[in-house]
């Protein structure tokens, strides 16, 4: 979910326009269409992510980050340390602020985890194994914030409809 939003408006209004518009036979759908694009490419240069969301994902990031700086203090040729200009979460904050920070934090996350995966030796197992653990205990946590943002899927919705009218059923 790394994507921007404006990345994400662009994909939307791409898709409508190149892939599902063309195949609108019915006029008032085709219009209907139009008029979500329209909607998506006024609302895409005003809308800015959830501070909320952002702020707890970085509040996660900077909290395994610094256990991994404490759990490596000590240890020769440790995992990469936290660079102090991502220790702090900036007050006040914009969604694109927050955003750039999420990402450098998931940046140094992932040099910890590279590191991990290839330790030098000499480093303790038990080291290891506690670092090991500060990142998955992260990782499924983080798994857990994107999940509870979903909305439920359409799957029926979307099964349901093909295109094709549905016969009626003989037995009724």
């Amino acid at each position: 979910m790394n994507n921007s939003l404006d990345r994400l408006f662009a994909g939307i209004v791409a898709s409508l326009g190149s892939e599902i518009i063309p195949r609108l036979e019915d006029e008032f759908a085709r219009g209907q269409a139009y008029a979500i694009v329209d909607l998506l490419t006024n609302l895409r240069p005003r809308i800015d992510w959830a501070v909320g969301p952002l702020a707890e994902q970085i509040a996660a990031q900077l909290a395994a980050a610094r256990r991994v700086d404490e759990l490596a203090q000590g240890l020769q040729d440790g995992p990469p340390n936290l660079p102090p200009a991502l220790a702090a979460l900036p007050e006040p904050a914009a969604g694109e602020t927050l955003r750039r920070l999420r990402d450098q934090l998931d940046e140094h996350l992932c040099k910890v985890i590279d590191w991990q995966n290839q330790p030098p030796a000499g480093v303790p197992d038990a080291a290891l194994a506690a670092i090991i653990a500060v990142t998955a205990k992260y990782m499924q946590e983080q798994v857990r914030r994107e999940v509870s943002l979903l909305a439920k899927p359409l799957f029926g919705e979307i099964a349901g409809n093909t295109g094709t009218k549905k016969q009626p059923d003989k037995n009724q």
